[in-house]
């Protein structure tokens, strides 16, 4: 995974989200409905190579009852991850300056 972090300035976070409904953590990541662009993982990478803010959500389901979000642009322990309701987050982040990633992190209703 940390392979495919290159060129990801200010890392990146992977989550995976206790949800059926990708809508539901979109909302409370604040995510802009109208910047949605569907796309596969490959192409979200290309895009945030080109946006000039270094800031991008791709989310989509992972399996029944999760939905994976990859955030990028956000510091590590970042209040919107623990802002994503009464529910199980499991979070990586991939410090991309170091090439590495960090512990994997359990959330249980934001804590």
């Amino acid at each position: 995974m940390v392979e495919h972090g290159h060129g990801l300035q200010n890392g990146f976070h992977g989550l995976w989200v206790e949800s059926d409904d990708p809508e539901e953590p979109s909302r409370l990541l604040r995510v802009d409905p109208d910047s949605r662009l569907e796309c596969d993982l490959e192409t979200a990478i290309e895009v945030y190579g080109r946006i000039r803010v270094r800031a991008a959500v791709w989310i989509g389901p992972h399996a029944p009852g999760w939905t994976h979000v990859f955030a990028f642009g956000l510091h590590p322990y970042h209040p919107a991850i623990r802002n994503l309701g009464k529910r199980r987050v499991f979070e990586i982040f991939c410090r991309e300056e170091l090439g590495e990633l960090e512990p994997l992190n359990l959330y249980h209703d934001g804590e």
